[in-house]
């Protein structure tokens, strides 16, 4: 497995394991030993993508590309670039915004005000064309890059810019199954489905409406955190035109609010308001992320609380333990080796740390790496094949174990010769022992039993030991008072 993550100084960091397997092995003890301590970091490998340190540039977001072979990064300074996972090289670069030279300092720095430079808060490619979008509300589907693009010409997305004529926007999701969709919501925005169309213009398909006022008659405030799509299938999800062909659609969107909310949305069934809406934890949510089979979310608050709920009921499932600061990305991937029974949980937070979670049953955390700065994004290579270990004495004994736990076809004749030598080991043993006993029962007579006695036992010289069948047992201090009396 490979992990890629951007910090807050402008590096792009790589983190290959060794083995697939090495991801089930707990996370390293504090009162290990230092030998095994070596081991256990020899699992993994660290390198840098990018290593040119510059707060202004520092790493908003990143995302594979589709090819799985390059990495998209967002920087502070209104860049994007596409740079070679194993090189390094940085193939192309994109000016989307020019930030602004005079640093405002805001009014109040308390809570959780929203930062009010353009800044991104999405990102996306998708057949050679690299959808962005700012909080300003500018999303643009940029042209298409001939390295990144297949040859298809009916998957080619249009190239357009446009504004959403919304402000205060705080996240942006691309539609996988189908680009040309994407949702927007921020700070008194709610959920927004648009639709890239052919022309190159942007158009509104579905907007959420806000949830019933409280129980004293008052509004609720709309502040969305973070946004996911729900996983579809094709059947459940499709519409044919004249032409026949077919369009896969959103069918629901998962969104976190600053203010405890966990929402569902069901586009499908026409509705506006969610269909599922509960609170979660005491703090406000700062990110949400999907299982791969569409059945659960994972939500964190802004204290470092990870929580895993059910997408149909919002009812809480499990948490997740051992963070030291608010999560700033997580996602969910599916068993990445065969040892592995369930799904990987992957966050990366303020506190500095990369962690790797069991998604389900016990959550036991597998991997916490330190990487020196505050970590902003994450995203996983899928195509990373990894190398082979070097394996010991003891780790190969596993193998072949594991080679007959795992019912895997052996050679057939050495087993046969295997189990032929046991039988004829057995025979001879059988035979010696008879004839052990037979020789016992010809001496006859009584066995002669020899005592050994203690050195603690022997007396000073001259003086000969009694019989051990004549040794008197040591009176106890009653009994000498009554010989005395």
């Amino acid at each position: 497995m490979r992990v890629i993550v951007g910090d807050e100084v402008g590096l792009v960091k790589r983190i290959d394991f060794a083995t697939a397997g090495t991801v089930s092995k707990p996370a390293p003890d504090a009162k290990a030993d230092k030998a095994d301590k070596s081991d256990k970091m020899a699992l993994f490998s660290v390198s840098s993508i990018l290593s040119t340190i510059s707060r202004d540039a520092a790493v908003e977001l990143v995302r594979m590309s589709s090819t799985q072979s390059r990495v998209i990064v967002a920087t502070k300074d209104g860049r994007v670039s596409v740079v070679a996972v194993e090189s390094g090289v940085v193939e192309s670069v994109l000016q989307v915004f020019t930030p602004a030279t005079e640093k405002k300092k805001p009014a109040n720095t308390s809570g959780n005000k929203p930062r009010e430079e353009e800044h991104f808060i999405g990102i996306y490619e998708a057949f050679g064309t690299i959808i962005t979008c700012t909080n300003k509300g500018n999303i643009a589907y940029h042209p298409q890059l001939s390295f990144l693009s297949s040859k298809d010409e009916s998957t080619k997305l249009p190239t357009l810019t446009a504004s959403t004529s919304q402000d205060a926007l705080t996240t942006m999701k691309v539609f996988p199954r189908n680009p040309r969709y994407l949702a927007t919501a921020g700070i008194e925005r709610e959920v927004n489905l648009w639709k890239a169309t052919d022309d190159g213009k942007l158009e509104s398909v579905w907007k959420a409406k806000n949830v019933p006022n409280n129980y004293l008659d008052l509004r609720v405030p709309v502040h969305v955190t973070d946004l996911q799509f729900a996983p579809v299938s094709i059947e459940s999800s499709f519409e044919s035109n004249a032409a026949t062909s077919i369009e896969v659609k959103p069918a629901k969107i998962v969104v976190s609010t600053l203010y405890k909310h966990f929402r569902v949305y069901d586009i499908t069934g026409g509705k506006r308001q969610p269909i599922v809406s509960v609170e979660i934890g005491d703090m406000p949510l700062k990110r949400v992320s999907l299982s791969p089979d569409g059945r659960h979310a994972v939500v964190t608050d802004t204290t470092g609380s990870a929580i895993q709920v059910s997408i149909e009921t919002g009812a809480r499932v499990g948490a997740y333990r051992g963070f030291a600061g608010a999560v700033t990305d997580l996602t969910c991937v599916d068993a990445v080796n065969l040892d592995e029974s369930t799904g990987l949980l992957l966050t990366v937070g303020i506190d500095r740390f990369l962690r790797i979670f069991e998604r389900d049953g016990k959550r036991r955390l597998l991997h916490k790496i330190y990487l020196k700065h505050r970590l902003h994004s994450l995203t996983i290579d899928e195509s990373y094949v990894p190398e082979a270990a070097p394996m010991d004495e003891k780790s190969k004994k596993k193998a072949r174990f594991a080679r007959y736990q795992k019912d895997i076809p052996v050679d057939e004749e050495e087993d046969d010769q295997f189990w032929a030598r046991m039988q004829a080991a057995t025979a001879s043993d059988d035979e010696e022992a008879e004839n052990e006993a037979d020789d016992d029962d010809n001496d006859g007579g009584e066995d002669e039993i020899i005592v050994e006695v203690p050195p603690s036992l022997r007396k000073a010289k001259g003086k000969s030991l009694p019989s051990i069948g004549n040794a008197k047992k040591a009176a106890s201090p009653a009994e000498k008072k009554r010989k005395r009396a």
